[in-house]
């Protein structure tokens, strides 16, 4: 499954519910794009403080592409997420 907050993606779906990322069994925060059947996210470059780092231009988020294994959860009860059919 692919989800995306990005219109321009095949795994844009409109309204997702709050759902939570994880890579390699790690939360991850500032994600734009997950898909676990690639493994792959793109999401913000953060800092060690966790503050977003700006690109060269400062006006947009430099972003990275990140593999591993991903996995969708639900945010109160830690359950796999499916979206609805």
């Amino acid at each position: 499954m692919r989800i995306s907050c990005l219109k321009a993606d095949p795994g844009y779906h409109g309204y997702v519910p709050s759902v939570e990322v994880w890579l390699d069994g790690v939360k991850l925060s500032h994600v734009f794009t997950a898909d676990d059947e690639t493994g792959e996210v793109l999401r913000c470059v953060i800092d060690a403080h966790g503050h977003v780092i700006p690109d060269a231009t400062g006006t947009r988020a430099r972003t990275e592409v990140i593999r591993g294994k991903v996995e969708f959860l639900t945010p109160r009860t830690k359950e796999r997420f499916v979206l609805p059919a």
